[in-house]
């Protein structure tokens, strides 16, 4: 199936709205971090997210902005429709080079800044299973913390491998250079493991699929 690219390419074919937020690549990865939420954020929360923090940022007029606001929404449909169809999710241009691209570094980047805002949520939903474990759908059989931070050391690292070198000893930074294209070929199934994760979580949240049907059917 086609990317979620349609919507995306729409938002960044208008210059205007494109020079006011964060880069494609990095919008890509942050809505990923949105949708994928064990509870989806409202717009009024996630949308300034995307919004460029710095004084060489255009201003936008109120059409304009709400032109991005609808654009953003059908970004936020197109990204749920690939969860709902288990699609993949990262571009395929971004995983043909042999370590990490400054395409994918954004995306990931993207995804862990998203995820930074959401941390509350995961929080609050991984309570909430502690709290009601006969609704357990088996989230004991490995400590879904474990498994969070596994997935977030796995992003952190293959978004800044300059870092990842620096805290890494000569022999380690030699084994990570040689496991970088291997780690970037893992990387879709390492989204898919906190997208589950997430699922599983947000069987004890409100379900907020629904929420948004029928907002989003244009």
């Amino acid at each position: 199936m086609t990317q979620s690219a349609d919507a995306f390419e729409k938002l960044y074919s208008q210059p205007r709205l494109c020079s006011a937020i964060a880069p494609q690549a990095e919008s890509r990865g942050l809505m990923i971090a949105v949708c994928a939420a064990p509870e989806i954020p409202l717009p009024e929360q996630w949308m300034p997210w995307f919004i460029r923090q710095d004084p060489d940022a255009p201003r936008l007029s109120q059409t304009q902005i709400d032109e991005l606001a609808q654009r953003l929404m059908y970004c936020l449909r197109d990204t749920l429709n690939l969860m709902r169809l288990e699609a993949p999710l990262i571009p395929d241009a971004l995983l043909h080079d042999e370590q990490p691209g400054s395409a994918l570094q954004l995306w990931l980047t993207g995804l862990l800044r998203g995820h930074q805002h959401l941390e509350q949520t995961w929080q609050n939903a991984w309570k909430r299973a502690q709290d009601n474990p006969a609704q357990d759908s088996g989230l004991d059989n490995e400590d879904p913390a474990r498994r969070l931070r596994r997935c977030l050391k796995f992003f952190s690292t293959l978004a800044d491998i300059d870092t990842a070198m620096k805290i890494r000893d000569a022999a380690q930074q030699a084994q990570l250079q040689q496991s970088l294209h291997t780690l970037v070929k893992q990387l879709p199934s390492i989204v898919d493991e906190y997208i589950k994760l997430a699922g599983e979580l947000a069987a004890f949240l409100p379900n907020q699929f629904e929420m948004y049907d029928g907002k989003l059917e244009k």
